[in-house]
């Protein structure tokens, strides 16, 4: 019950569902139903949410990569085909290299479809130690941070107001393109 506090004041956001995912690794025996009593219990629930999105992970400051596969930088860039349909482009780049590791480009892209493309580059690569994102719905999902738990890798976000810190991402895709 303890374990479950911990984590509901530290992860405001995360409901009884996420409090789960998180404590199924320590606790097996332990199901969805008995978290949710317990939760109830403790009189925690998820704030109902304003307009604007709350945050869920830590803020860091930038700093610089010392070595290759350290930190990856990701970002989502879209453009717009002449019958109309959005493109989303997801490029990965390495920080230390400014290297465009990989450069997706679909229709569509949830989280699964980030995790199952950063698994195949992680085949010739190696996981680096970090991921840097913005807190976009594909990069905030269950699967995605599941991702990132089960492989050992830090999800670091860019400071709120500071998109430029994620324009080298999107630098690197112009380059490619251009």
């Amino acid at each position: 019950m303890a374990r479950i506090v911990e984590i509901a004041q530290t992860r405001r956001r995360f409901g009884y569902r996420r409090v789960h995912d998180l404590l199924r690794h320590k606790f097996p025996a332990i199901n969805h139903k008995r978290v949710y009593r317990l939760y109830r219990e403790q009189g925690l629930a998820v704030r109902r949410r304003n307009r604007r999105r709350k945050l869920t992970g830590v803020r860091t400051p930038l700093q610089a990569a010392t070595q290759l596969n350290e930190v990856w930088s990701m970002d989502f860039v879209s453009d717009q085909l002449a019958c109309g349909r959005r493109l989303k482009c997801l490029t990965v780049a390495d920080d230390f290299s400014h290297e465009a590791v990989q450069v997706a480009v679909d229709f569509s892209m949830s989280g699964q479809y980030v995790t199952r493309m950063l698994d195949q580059v992680a085949q010739f690569r190696g996981y680096p130690l970090a991921v840097r994102t913005d807190n976009g719905p594909e990069f905030a999902s269950r699967v995605f941070m599941g991702w990132a738990r089960t492989h050992g890798i830090r999800h670091i976000l860019i400071q709120p107001g500071r998109p430029m810190q994620n324009g080298e991402v999107s630098g690197i895709l112009c380059a490619e393109v251009g």
